[in-house]
């Protein structure tokens, strides 16, 4: 769930790509911690609980926008895919 969030809010929304990122980007590799992330299983993640995930996320994000922990750029709607 955290990596999802986090790369929501890096605008990542393609499960390869926090699969990629957790082997090379530090801040997804401290998400991940010792586990691999895996696409195949993030994408089933996000198909199996996707109403569900798109209300966490937004809530999610609302909230570190209104106490200014990130900051509003774009607003997308966007599928999350693999």
């Amino acid at each position: 769930m955290t990596l999802w969030l986090y790369a929501t809010i890096d605008h990542v929304n393609n499960a390869r790509e926090p699969a990629r990122l957790a082997l090379a980007h530090d801040a997804y590799r401290w998400i991940c911690s010792r586990v691999q992330a895996n696409y195949h299983k993030l994408s089933d993640f996000c198909v199996a609980h996707g109403e569900a995930l798109e209300k966490l996320f937004t809530d999610n994000v609302t909230a570190l926008v209104n106490t200014g922990v990130v900051k509003f750029t774009r607003a997308t709607q966007a599928r999350i895919r693999d």
